[in-house]
């Protein structure tokens, strides 16, 4: 004596089918329960959004190409000619310098070492002074150390004066009044030369501000063409492995219900628009009730089968038993007495071989019956079962 339970073929293996990112309208598919290929394409997809703008990205990144290679040509002038002009007016800053050393009649190198002895003699006497003034105990104690540092603090004064008169001197050489005019205007045009270094450092400035703004419009000009290059990567979709393919339902906005996709459908990233199933192994996949499962041993011969194909009895394999027990799934149709007492359920799955007559035909989803001998096994043998 056999038992029957309800039953659905199930594919051993399944990839998915998803978009991975962006969005769009299937253009083309291939029909559902197409038998497929890896790396062949299922589904094309077309953008309205991109397809519309296309021709005006195009136009304004022409338009903002040729803008700013324009702009940087202008710009590159532009600092070539504030170069240029800060060059010729170095020249004239030191043709002013020329000028003052030859009206003075002294080299510009004199006037500096005798401000650089002037300033040394100046530290030299500071110092003097200093020791006099932390040393000042000595005087009663010592004073003969102390009348040594009050001569040599006179001495670094005299040094002081000397050098003082020695800058005098190299200052006023003959011709020393037009020296000292061309010596002001040597000064006034070095004051110059700094305000035009700044203007030159500012219009640089300006320049590569100028530069980033017109990158940055550029960039603005030419997302339309990196959204474009994007969707093309996902234009068409591949099949990620062999076997049937059956396509996935998603809600359609104008019908207000789930419908299987179809083409005109939007479709969006992250999507999984259906399953390519490996129809090379089907499994059949049932719920048995709680008081069969000590009949149950992987490995057990069981039949499944199809009353819709003139009743093919197919031979199969029991390969997994269900660790955890269910729920009946028509619980909700029974009283609350009779939900209390509803007797649970394990999932059971089993390996077919499928006959030549039924290999087109049969298909996951397919429904059947599951019949199991109604033989009882010991409870040692239970212990044993192998896990899904």
């Amino acid at each position: 004596m056999t038992a029957s339970f309800a039953g659905e073929v199930v594919a051993g293996a399944r990839a998915p089918l998803t978009l991975p990112y962006f969005w769009g309208r299937i253009s083309t598919m291939v029909a559902d329960g197409s038998i497929v290929k890896k790396g062949e394409g299922v589904v094309t997809l077309y953008n309205p959004d991109l397809d519309t703008k296309r021709d005006e990205d195009r136009r304004a990144r022409a338009k903002a190409s040729q803008a700013f290679l324009l702009s940087a040509e202008q710009r590159r002038v532009k600092a070539v000619q504030a170069d240029s002009q800060a060059a010729e007016q170095r020249v004239g800053d030191q043709q002013t310098g020329l000028a003052w050393q030859q009206a003075a009649q002294v080299p510009i190198a004199s006037v500096t070492e005798c401000q650089a002895a002037l300033s040394a003699a100046q530290i030299r006497a500071a110092d003097a002074t200093a020791r006099v003034q932390r040393f000042g105990d000595l005087s009663a104690e010592q004073p003969a150390e102390f009348a040594g540092l009050n001569l040599a603090n006179a001495q670094a004064e005299v040094q002081v004066r000397r050098a003082a008169l020695a800058l005098v001197a190299a200052a006023r050489a003959p011709n020393w009044l037009d020296g000292q005019d061309k010596l002001d205007a040597w000064r006034a045009a070095l004051q110059l030369r700094g305000d035009r270094d700044q203007a030159v450092a500012l219009a640089q400035a300006d320049e590569r501000a100028a530069a980033m703004k017109g990158r940055i419009t550029l960039d603005r000009a030419r997302e339309g063409e990196w959204k474009a290059r994007q969707f093309a990567q996902i234009r068409e979709l591949k099949a990620p492995a062999d076997g049937r393919l059956f396509f996935a339902t998603t809600w359609n906005d104008q019908s207000g219900k789930r419908e299987k996709l179809a083409k005109d459908l939007v479709v969006w990233g992250g999507l999984t628009l259906g399953e390519v199933l490996d129809m090379r192994r089907l499994d059949f996949r049932a719920a048995v009730p709680e008081r069969r499962y000590g009949t149950l041993l992987v490995g057990q011969q069981v039949t499944v089968v199809f009353p819709q194909f003139d009743g093919v009895r197919v031979p199969a394999t029991l390969s997994a038993i269900g660790r955890a027990f269910n729920a009946p799934t028509d619980s909700d149709s029974l009283d609350r007495h009779a939900r209390i007492t509803a007797e649970r359920e394990v999932i059971v799955t089993v390996a077919l071989t499928v006959p030549a007559e039924l290999q087109d035909r049969l298909l996951p989803g397919t429904k059947g019956e599951l019949d199991v001998g109604d033989v009882l096994v010991p409870a040692a043998s239970v212990e044993k079962k192998a896990q899904p």
